[in-house]
C-alpha cells in the first residue's frame, strides 16, 4: 500500500515553486494593495499586538502565561487566537510582525491552492482545471474577505480545507493507521491555526462528506460507513491528543469565559436570507459573510453538484447542504434538531461562517465537471437552468436591499458576466479540448474568471469598514508618561478610555492595562460585573468587548479597580483621577457569600469592598471580625505578569485583597509559606495574613499546560513512529 502523503503530489519539487509564486502573486496584488490586509478591524485590535507581545515576552526568555493588560487580567498563551503553538507562527517571532503575517500569507496561499489542486485531481479532474480551482479558492470572497477584515487565524485555517479533505477521502477510500495519522496532522495544524471554529467547521464538513461518499442500499454498506466514521472518531481523538498543549487551558479559559452555550446564542449567529445572494457578486456595501466564487465557477459547480449519481458530487452537495443547515440557524425548521445533536453549536458564534462549504463544494465540484465526460443534453439543460436562476437572482437582489445601492449599469454588467460565462462554458463543454475552438474557449473562460474575481475583489475591499483612526493613541500614552502615572514597579496604569480613541489591547504595545477587551473570551466574572455595577445590560450575542454604554458614566465609572485614566465623553478631553481607588488594599474583616453573582449583588447595593471582602466558600478560616483602623497598608513592590510581589502590613489577622482578575492557577505565599489565592469582591485575588508585616508573593502557573505538553509529545512521538512506518512500507 502507498504511503497516504503521496495525496499530496502537488507538494512535489516541480509544483511547489508554482504554487508559491501563484500565492505571491495573489498576495501581492489583491491583500497587500490598498487598502491592505493590515488596516482591517482585526488585525489592528487583536491579532497585532498579540503578536508584538509574544515576539517582545519570548524575546525576553519569559513564558507569556498571563496577560495583566486586558480585561482586569486574562490568560495570555491559553488564548488558542494568540497561535502561539502553531510552527508556521515562529515566523511572527522571527520577522517583524508586518513582513511575518505577508509570508505567512503567501504560503497559506500556496497551501489553498496546492491543496485543492491535489484535491481535484485525486477526484478526478483535469489538471488545468485543478489548478484553476485552487487559484479560485484563494480569489474567491470567503478568502478574501477574512483576510481583508484581519481575521489571519480564521484565514489560515480556511486555507487548510482541500487539503483536509483530500486526506479524508483517503482516508475512506484505504482506511489504515498511518492514513488516519495524516489527516490527524493537518486537522492539528489547523485546529492550532488560532480559530476553533473553522476546525469545528471542517469536521462537520467532513462527517457529511463521509456521509454522502457511501453507499446504503444494504447492511453491508452501512457497516462499512460505520467502519469508516470510527475511523474519522479516531482522527479527531488524536486531534485533540496533539493539540492537548494548547487546546487542555483554552478548554479552562472557555470554561472561565462569558460564553454560554444555548440555542438562542447558536441562532444569533446566523447567516442573514438576503445574503445568500452573494453568491451571485459581492454588494458594494455588505462585506460580512460573504459566498462570491465567480460565475462561471458558481456556474460550473451547480451543474456538476447535479449530478447526485457520483459519489463525490453527492459527497460535496451534502457537505455544502450540512453547511448551509447550520449557517441558516433558527430560519429553517431544522435548527431545532441540529442544536441538540451536533456536538459544541451552542457555544460557537457566527454560525454563518459554515456556509463557507458551499462555495467550497461549487469550486471543486466545477473542476469536476468540466473534466468528466460531455452530456450535450444535460450541458444545455443544467447550464440554462443554472444561468436562469442566476439571473432571476440578481434581478431579485436588485429590488432588495442588498443590491440596492448598485445602479442599473452595475447590475447589467453582472448579467452580462454570468450570460458571457455561460456561453463559454457551453462551448468549452461541447468543443473538443484539444481543438482551436476549444483551446480558445478555455484561454477567454480563464480571462473572463479572472476578470471577474479582480472586480469583486475591488468592490469588497471598498464595502469594508474603514480603518481604526489611531492618532489620539500616542497621546494618550504621553499623557500617562507625563502624569508620571506609570509606575516604576511595573503595574501597567489602568484606563477607562474607549475603543475609538486607544485600541482595547493596545496595552500589550504601550504598557497600559484597561477593564475592557477585544477578546474571544472574556471572564464571566469581570463580563458580569463590568455591565451589573451599571445596571447596563450585557450582550450575550455580541460579547468580544463590554458596552459602549459603560463610558456614559464618566471618566471613571468604577471605584474598585484603581482607574488613573479617563475620557469624558462630553467635554472630549483625557481627565486624571485626582484621588484613585488603591490596587492592593489589607482588609481585617471578610464575609462568605454562597457565589460570585451574589458578590455582586451586594456591591450593587452599596457594599464597600476596601472594608469587607466578599468571599466565596473557602476551607480557610476566617476567624473572628476585627475592626479596620489605620494600621493596614499595602504596597507593590514589584508587578510581573505572573508574579506580584506586594508588602502589607496590619495590626491584626486580614486579607490583602489585589485588584486584578482571579483565575485557576494563582497560588500565594506569604513570607515564603504557602497560602490559598482566593477570588474576592466576585473578580479579584485575596490572600490571608498574620498580624505585622508580611512579603506576600502571587504567582501564576497554567494549570493544564504542562499536562497538555505531555500528552501532545506522546501523539507526536506516535505521529513520528507512524512515519517511519510509512517509510518502510
Amino acid at each position: 500500500m502507498g504511503s497516504p502523503w503521496t495525496a499530496f503530489g502537488p507538494f512535489a519539487r516541480r509544483d511547489a515553486p508554482i504554487a508559491l509564486l501563484l500565492g505571491a502573486a495573489v498576495v501581492s496584488l489583491a491583500f497587500l494593495s490598498p487598502p491592505t490586509v493590515f488596516e482591517g478591524p482585526d488585525s489592528i485590535r487583536l491579532h497585532l499586538p498579540n503578536r508584538v507581545h509574544l515576539a517582545q515576552r519570548l524575546a525576553r526568555g519569559e513564558l507569556p502565561l498571563w496577560n495583566p493588560h486586558v480585561g482586569l487580567g486574562r490568560p495570555f498563551l491559553a488564548d488558542i487566537e494568540v497561535e502561539a503553538f502553531y510552527p508556521p507562527h515562529l515566523l511572527s517571532l522571527l520577522l517583524e510582525p508586518v513582513v511575518a503575517v505577508s509570508l505567512l500569507a503567501m504560503l497559506h496561499c500556496a497551501l489553498a491552492i496546492l491543496g485543492m489542486r491535489a484535491l481535484c485531481r485525486y477526484l478526478g479532474a483535469a489538471e488545468g482545471a485543478a489548478w484553476a480551482a485552487g487559484m479560485v479558492f484563494v480569489c474567491a470572497a470567503p478568502i478574501g474577505e477574512w483576510m481583508h477584515a484581519g481575521q489571519f487565524p480564521y484565514t489560515w485555517g480556511l486555507c487548510w480545507l482541500p487539503a483536509c479533505f483530500l486526506l479524508a477521502a483517503r482516508l475512506h477510500d484505504r482506511p489504515s493507521w498511518p492514513a488516519m495519522v495524516a489527516l490527524s496532522v493537518a486537522l492539528a495544524l489547523q485546529l492550532l491555526a488560532g480559530h476553533p471554529q473553522i476546525a469545528w467547521i471542517t469536521w462537520l464538513g467532513l462527517a457529511c462528506f463521509y456521509l454522502g461518499r457511501s453507499a446504503w442500499g444494504s447492511l453491508e454498506d452501512l457497516a462499512g460507513l460505520a467502519r469508516r466514521l470510527a475511523w474519522l472518531v479516531l482522527a479527531l481523538g488524536f486531534v485533540f491528543a496533539l493539540t492537548a498543549v494548547q487546546l487542555l487551558p483554552f478548554l479552562e479559559l472557555a470554561g472561565q469565559g462569558n460564553r454560554t452555550s444555548s440555542s438562542g446564542f447558536a441562532a444569533a449567529g446566523a447567516f442573514p436570507a438576503a445574503g445568500w445572494a452573494t453568491l451571485l457578486g459581492s454588494p458594494a456595501r455588505y462585506w460580512r459573510f460573504l459566498l462570491y466564487v465567480g460565475a462561471a465557477p458558481l456556474l460550473a459547480g451547480a451543474c456538476g453538484l447535479m449530478r447526485v449519481g457520483d459519489r463525490d458530487r453527492r459527497a460535496l452537495a451534502l457537505s455544502a447542504l450540512g453547511g448551509c443547515l447550520i449557517a441558516a440557524g433558527d430560519a429553517t425548521p431544522a435548527f431545532a434538531v441540529l442544536s441538540r445533536v451536533v456536538p459544541g453549536m451552542g457555544m460557537l458564534h457566527g454560525h454563518a461562517r459554515a456556509a463557507v462549504l458551499l462555495p467550497f463544494a461549487l469550486i471543486v465540484s466545477a473542476a469536476l465537471w468540466l473534466g468528466s465526460v460531455p452530456r450535450p443534453r444535460r450541458e444545455w439543460r443544467g447550464l440554462a437552468l443554472a444561468t436562469a436562476a442566476a439571473l432571476a437572482g440578481i434581478a431579485w437582489a436588485g429590488r432588495g436591499s442588498l443590491f440596492a445601492a448598485d445602479d442599473v449599469r452595475t447590475l447589467a454588467l453582472r448579467m452580462a458576466v454570468f450570460l458571457g460565462a455561460a456561453a463559454l462554458l457551453l462551448r468549452v463543454r461541447t468543443r473538443a479540448r484539444s481543438s482551436r475552438a476549444g483551446v480558445w474557449a478555455a484561454a477567454g473562460l480563464a480571462l473572463v474568471t479572472t476578470g471577474d474575481l479582480a472586480w469583486n475583489m475591488n468592490r469588497l475591499k471598498r464595502a469594508l469598514p474603514p480603518a481604526d483612526d489611531l492618532k489620539a493613541e500616542p497621546a494618550v500614552v504621553r499623557a500617562l508618561h507625563s502624569a508620571k502615572l506609570f509606575d516604576p514597579n511595573g503595574a501597567p496604569p489602568r484606563l477607562s478610555v474607549p475603543y475609538w480613541i486607544v485600541r482595547d489591547n493596545g496595552g500589550l504595545l504601550y504598557g497600559y492595562s484597561t477593564f475592557t477587551g477585544y477578546v474571544a473570551l472574556t471572564l464571566d466574572r469581570v463580563w458580569v460585573y463590568l455591565h451589573a455595577m451599571l445596571d447596563v445590560p450585557a450582550s450575550h450575542v455580541e460579547n468580544t468587548y463590554p458596552s459602549l454604554r459603560i463610558y456614559d458614566f464618566g471618566p471613571f465609572p468604577y471605584r474598585t479597580m484603581n482607574l488613573v485614566l479617563g475620557f469624558d465623553t462630553r467635554s472630549r478631553k483625557l481627565v486624571v483621577a485626582p484621588d484613585p481607588d488603591p490596587r492592593a488594599w489589607v482588609v481585617t474583616r471578610a464575609r462568605v457569600v454562597p457565589d460570585w453573582r451574589e458578590a455582586i449583588r451586594l456591591l450593587r447595593a452599596g457594599h464597600d469592598p476596601h472594608v469587607e471582602a466578599l468571599l466565596e466558600p473557602t476551607a480557610v478560616d476566617l476567624g473572628p471580625p476585627a475592626p479596620s483602623g489605620p494600621g493596614v497598608t499595602a504596597r507593590i513592590v514589584r508587578f510581573g505578569p505572573e508574579r506580584v510581589e506586594i508588602l502589607a502590613r496590619s495590626d491584626s489577622p486580614g486579607w490583602l485583597v489585589l485588584a486584578e482578575a482571579w483565575y485557576p492557577g494563582w497560588k500565594a505565599t506569604v513570607d515564603g509559606n504557602p497560602r490559598p489565592c482566593l477570588p474576592a469582591n466576585a473578580w479579584m485575588r485575596a490572600v490571608p495574613i498574620p498580624a505585622g508585616e508580611s512579603r506576600v508573593v502571587l504567582s501564576y502557573r497554567s494549570r493544564w499546560l504542562a499536562w497538555g505538553a505531555l500528552v501532545s509529545g506522546a501523539a507526536v512521538a506516535a505521529a513520528v513512529a507512524s512515519l517511519r512506518l510509512i517509510r518502510r512500507a
